[in-house]
């Protein structure tokens, strides 16, 4: 869903950089990376293989390259500049998500109320509101979402599947986070974004977020203008503070970590 023409070029270039390359002949920053991912598997003359991984039926996996490191293979996701969006997909599907790990069908009917901010829970209100309008307007359903998907339990299930894994039956599950480009960039394992997300939980959420990714309509459509009309019916999540986020992750890393 949606132009990521940008990314995707950045996921071949860093992917067809890394393949058949020795430690050696890496950049500084792609060698630190290297290691970190690998490290004692790797040695200086081990032969490094990447590509960009497949789409899996119609849908884009989580994991946008894979890296392999003499026996051992790391599915990486790899982001760009700021207000990187993380995840998208129908409503609908979101919901079924949702009630099959047993959030309750009031606080999924608080979120539809959310998401089409015109007082309905299917999209046939008559008025539509502002981004500001519905905070204020539903500020009473948006504290019992916050509350009730911020739970640990359930927020750990909800990003497994918005960052990890995705909604494919087959995913290809993503082990790490690249946020930058060939020269300079920060990264950060799946179980430490994850211990990141789940210790950082917002007690003062304006909109609907799960840690500190924010939930938001692909697009309102507030004043039925909108030229692709039908992504109002399709949910997105964005994660502004990504790399500031891996930073402070790095920051706290054990130095023989690194």
């Amino acid at each position: 869903m949606g132009n990521n023409s940008a990314g995707f070029s950045m996921e071949k270039s860093i992917a067809s950089y890394l393949n058949q390359k020795t430690l050696c002949q890496l950049n500084a920053n792609m060698q630190n990376f290297v290691r970190w991912l690998f490290g004692k598997n790797l040695n200086e003359k081990t032969t490094i293989y990447s590509d960009v991984v497949p789409k899996i039926g119609r849908k884009n996996a989580k994991a946008d390259i894979w890296i392999r490191g003499g026996e051992t293979t790391k599915n990486i996701s790899l982001k760009i500049g700021s207000g990187n969006s993380v995840h998208q997909e129908k409503l609908s599907e979101f919901c079924d998500f949702l009630k099959s790990i047993d959030v309750s069908g009031e606080i999924i009917e608080n979120l539809k109320l959310f998401h089409y901010g015109d007082d309905s829970t299917d999209g046939k209100g008559e008025k539509r509101y502002s981004s500001i309008e519905i905070k204020e307007k539903y500020k009473n359903e948006i504290k019992l979402l916050n509350k009730s998907l911020n739970r640990p339990a359930v927020l750990k299930k909800i990003l497994d599947r918005v960052l990890i894994k995705g909604t494919t039956s087959n995913p290809v599950e993503v082990d790490a986070f690249y946020h930058g480009h060939l020269e300079s960039g920060i990264w950060a394992s799946r179980e430490e974004v994850i211990g990141f997300l789940l210790n950082n939980i917002s007690g003062n959420m304006a909109g609907v977020q799960f840690s500190k990714l924010t939930y938001q309509p692909w697009t309102r459509d507030e004043n039925r203008t909108a030229v692709h009309p039908e992504r109002r019916e399709v949910m997105q999540l964005k994660w502004g503070s990504m790399s500031a986020c891996f930073k402070l992750i790095s920051e706290g890393r054990k130095d023989d970590d690194n």
